[in-house]
This record gives structure tokens, sequence and C-alpha cells, in this order.
């Protein structure tokens, strides 16, 4: 894969120095962006520059990476001296993104305003996610630290990494799905163990949970482990437990009770609704039965006939998953999400209540704006 530099341009005289970056130092050099290219081996290099900065470093920096063999462009880039200047430097960074798909990308933060590099940040991390490019590095060019002439670069991909597990907790909560931080889990698991998490990810989307808990043990012990204090991992490895301890319920029934409850918490109807009244059935059965079809059809009919609740519960299920005109109370439940997030809320404690579903701390009540 190509790669390809996007860095800024300052207006001050650079020092001659050497810069240091994974153990290796580049030749002594005004620019960083010279060096980067070399430690790097990267082929091309856009550089934005404001109106000052290009008259007083363009020439002799494109003139250096030319002969270095690197492509040299640049990018005229405002002051960002208010909002609308900020918007449009973001706006120009997306642009020499998306012309570079394909690229391994390296951001360089050393030369501009202090506020642009959360500017930079942020862009990436839209590109990232949006346009799926691949971020090789965000470096920063430490002059402060410089030191017998030698300026180390600070490899800065960790914020990228913070982002992954930011927005990857915070899918795994919303969607149940584990998946979305198989990523950032990469370099806390073995290669078995990241397999077995992206197959209980898949079983758990299929309902079948059995199958989901047996792999997701051992991801489980694994991550429980302690973890290096210096760590990002370290700052969310609760978070991330509490997400997936579900699989360590004793029980299907209860499995299935416990993913009920956090569907509807994060108003997932469908699964909600489908989680719980397998749930109903699954327990109405002795173990060695739970998985017999025709047993429990025959016991979905008869809990139908005794209980008003499952029976207006599996009409519910029959509108949600299958399009099926809506029966009984059905059309009153969901004339509103309110009504129906309520209906259901009671209608689980109340099953809860008869010893259709298990007791597991959850049916306490709340309302939809409840998240947990």
């Amino acid at each position: 894969m190509p790669k390809v530099l996007i860095s800024f341009l300052g207006t001050n005289n650079h020092k001659p120095c050497a810069y240091q970056n994974s153990n290796v130092t580049s030749r002594i050099t005004p620019y960083v962006q010279e060096a980067l290219c070399e430690v790097h081996q990267i082929s091309k290099a856009v550089v934005l520059c404001t109106e000052e900065s290009q008259a007083k470093n363009w020439n002799e920096l494109s003139q250096r990476l030319s002969q270095s063999g690197v492509e040299a462009v640049h990018r005229r880039m405002p002051n960002c001296s208010s909002p609308q200047e900020l918007w449009d430097l973001f706006k120009i960074l997306q642009t020499v993104i998306s012309e570079h798909d394909g690229y391994d990308i390296y951001l360089d933060i050393t030369h501009s305003f202090r506020h642009l590099p959360m500017l930079s940040l942020m862009a990436a991390i839209l590109a990232k996610s949006l346009k799926k490019v691949q971020i090789g590095g965000i470096y920063y060019g430490a002059m402060e630290m410089i030191e017998n002439s030698v300026t180390p670069v600070l490899y800065l991909q960790g914020l990228l990494d913070i982002h992954d597990w930011i927005v990857g907790l915070k899918l795994l909560e919303e969607t149940g799905s584990i998946k979305h931080l198989e990523s950032p889990l990469s370099n806390y698991l073995s290669k078995s163990n990241q397999n077995e998490l992206i197959e209980g990810d898949y079983f758990e989307r299929i309902m079948q949970l059995g199958w989901a808990s047996q792999g997701l043990q051992n991801v489980y012990k694994e991550l429980k482990k302690e973890a290096d204090p210096d760590s990002v991992f370290s700052l969310v490895q609760d978070d991330l437990l509490s997400q997936i301890q579900w699989h360590s319920y004793g029980t299907l029934q209860k499995r299935q009770t416990a993913r009920a409850w956090h569907y509807l918490s994060h108003r997932d109807y469908v699964r909600s609704v489908l989680f719980t009244v397998e749930a109903v059935i699954t327990g109405s059965l002795p173990e060695n039965q739970q998985k017999n079809f025709d047993k429990r059809e025959t016991n979905r009919k008869d809990l139908c006939k005794r209980t008003q609740e499952f029976k207006t519960l599996c009409h519910l299920r029959n509108t949600l998953a299958h399009a099926a005109n809506p029966e009984g109370q059905v059309p009153e439940i969901t004339k509103r999400e309110d009504k129906l997030y309520t209906w259901l809320d009671k209608t689980y404690r109340t099953l809860t209540n008869q010893k259709l579903l298990p007791s597991l701390g959850r049916e306490s009540g709340g309302n939809i704006n409840d998240k947990n």
C-alpha cells in the first residue's frame, strides 16, 4: 500500500536537526516532513500552507522532498482565526484524505496553530469512520524535547485507539454486538480467542445463546486477567466485562432473559420480545427438551391459553417479526413508543412474578429514558 504524509508547514525558521522515531534516526534536516518520509519510506507528501508559510518555507521544503524522491504538493489553508475558517480547513483535510483512498495515511501535527491538532484528529477520525481509510500513524516532532541535536518524534496513534475503544464500547452497549471491539481487542486476545469472540458474537445475533456462551466464556476469562495499568484497556476493562457477563448465567433461560432486558433498555423491541417469548418457553421445559421444536410449540400454545400476558406477547412478536396483522391489544400497545416500552416493562415484571421468567434483579421498573 502506498504511503502519503499529510502535514502542516510553519512560518518559523526551522533549525536543522536529526529526528528519531521508531528507534530510527533521520538525516539532519530543518524539516520534520523530510525526516518522516525518510524514516517511514513515504512516497508522497501533501503539505498544508498558509499564505505566509508558503512564501517563507515551501520552496525549500519541496525541493528537499523532491531530491529525496518524494512527490511534494501543497494546499492553501486559511489562518483559522474564525469558526468558518476552522470549518474550511476541516473540509480541506477531508478532501485531501478522500483523494488518497487506498493510501496508508500518516498525519504530522508538528507545525501548526495549537488548536489544529485537535481538528486534524477529528478529521482523521471522521475519515476512518466514514471512508474506512487506513491511518498509518499520527506524529508530533517534539522540538521542546531536543537533546544532542536529536528531536524525538512522538507516535500519537493512541489517540485513535482511544476513539476506537469509545465507539466500540458505545456500540456494544447499544447493539449487544462485541464485534465492534474486534480491532482494539486484537491487541489483548490470542488468535483463537479472537475467533471465539467473532463466533460468539455471531451466535448471539442469531439467538443461539448456548453456542455463543461457549466461546465467550474463554474470551471473558482472558479479558478478566489483570490489565497493564498504563493501557487503554485498563480504563475500559470493567465496563467491557459487565457488557458480556450475560454469558455466565447458568441456564439458557437466564441468558435469554438477560438479553431480553438488555435489548428492552436500549429500545431494540424486536430482539427483546423474541428473547422473552423464547425464555418463557424454555423455562416451561426440562433441560433435555428445550431444543425440541415440537415440544416448544406445544408448550407455547398451552402458555397462550393459560397466560393472557404471554398470549399478547406472542401476538406482538408476530407483528414485529413477521409484519403480521396486529391482533388483540397489539394495535393499542404499539400506537406510541412510550406505550410499547411501558407495556413490555410491566409485562416482563408480571411474567417474573408469575415465575415464568427468572428474577435477575432487572425487573425494577423504569421508563423509556432509562439506559441501565
